[in-house]
């Protein structure tokens, strides 16, 4: 039997620097593997804010033609599919939530939601060249993603705008928005809101913000006081 021949004629067992080699192969496959698949899951994370932004810029083309309620219009169901609503509502009421019943829960839902609608078909109601850029998306923390986007001006300066998104009954919809990178619109407002219901109650917050849509006045700073 020649040197480093195995029994009954079996071939030679590959030296330890091949095996070394096959290992490095293999786990190199591996990772290979694993990024491409996250890449794909990042990239249909992204995919639900390229499509809102598609709707947005629209919008914004033909603003004047629609008027404020044909905004509504065309970006509720947008607005829909791309934002958890219902998450959104309960956690921008914090510790108050629990508290509702449930008739309460969808009364706050339907204002949450006009209100959500009617403050982007407000802020964005023409287009002078801006630009809605979707850049990329990240692993973000307790299984949510973040998608990274920018909206640049024709002039001035550029405005950052994180989207984190949580993945629920096998879509990814938006959960909170994070204005120039870093503030959070949801702990904005759950610190409005919450003052209203804590001293006045949630007839009074609901009745508040239903009165600023109604003066199309969604999109203005909110107080704790009547409009």
């Amino acid at each position: 039997m020649g040197k480093g021949a195995g029994p009954s004629g079996a071939r030679p067992l590959p030296s330890a620097p091949m095996w070394r080699a096959l290992i490095l192969a293999f786990t190199c496959l591996a990772s290979t593997s694993a990024l491409s698949e996250e890449s794909i899951d990042l990239a249909t994370t992204r995919a639900p804010i390229e499509a809102f932004y598609e709707v947005l810029m629209e919008c914004m083309k033909n603003a004047e033609s629609l008027g404020l309620e044909g905004r509504k219009k065309t970006l509720e169901p947008a607005i829909e599919q791309t934002y958890d609503l219902p998450l959104m509502s309960a956690k921008v009421l914090g510790r108050h939530w629990r508290g509702l019943t449930d008739e309460d829960k969808n009364r706050w839902l339907a204002t949450f939601r006009r209100i959500t609608i009617a403050t982007y078909a407000e802020r964005f109601d023409g287009w002078d060249g801006e630009k809605l850029l979707v850049l990329d998306a990240e692993l973000g923390a307790r299984g949510t993603r973040v998608v990274h986007t920018r909206i640049e001006p024709s002039d001035g300066d550029p405005v950052d705008v994180h989207y984190r998104m949580k993945e629920r009954e096998g879509r990814w919809r938006v959960m909170d928005v994070f204005l120039n990178g870093t503030v959070s619109e949801l702990a904005l407002r759950r610190s409005e809101y919450g003052g209203v219901i804590k001293t006045d109650g949630l007839d009074a917050l609901i009745e508040r913000l239903e009165a600023k849509i109604e003066a199309g006045e969604a999109s203005n700073e909110f107080t704790s006081d009547a409009s």
